[in-house]
C-alpha cells in the first residue's frame, strides 16, 4: 500500500457471449439492482480499447433494456480494433461494468449523454 488509496475502480463484472445467457440474465440483474439503488456504471467492450460503444447507465433501466445493451456491446465491431495490437485482438469479445469516474459523469451531464 505505497500511495494509500485504490488506484484503479473494481469490476462490477463482465460477460463473453461464450459464457452463456445464464451469465447475462445473472450480470443483467446485478445492474438492474445497483441501478435501482442509484449506482451510476459504466458498460463497455473488453475487447477494445478506444471509448467506441460506452454506454453510461445513472439511472434505473428495464431487465431487457440492460440485456439488450450489455448483448450489442458484446458484439460491436470498430474499424479500428483491426489495427489494435496482437494481445488486444486475442480478447474474447465481451463486456466489462465499472462504477463511474465522477469525471466522466460530469462529462456526460455537459453533453446530454446519461441513461
Amino acid at each position: 500500500n505505497l500511495v494509500g488509496k485504490e488506484l484503479h475502480l473494481p469490476l462490477i463484472g463482465h460477460w463473453a457471449a461464450a459464457e452463456g445467457q445464464e451469465s447475462l440474465h445473472a450480470l443483467t440483474a446485478r445492474i438492474v439492482a445497483d441501478l435501482a439503488a442509484g449506482e451510476r456504471m459504466v458498460v463497455k467492450p473488453r475487447h477494445g480499447a478506444n471509448g467506441y460503444f460506452i454506454t453510461r447507465w445513472c439511472s434505473a433501466a428495464s431487465h431487457n433494456e440492460v440485456m439488450k445493451t450489455l448483448e450489442k456491446t458484446a458484439a460491436s465491431a470498430h474499424k479500428s480494433w483491426r489495427r489494435e495490437n496482437w494481445q488486444l485482438r486475442q480478447v474474447c469479445p465481451g463486456v466489462v461494468v465499472q462504477p463511474m469516474y465522477s469525471s466522466m459523469e460530469q462529462a456526460a451531464q455537459r453533453q446530454g449523454n446519461l441513461r
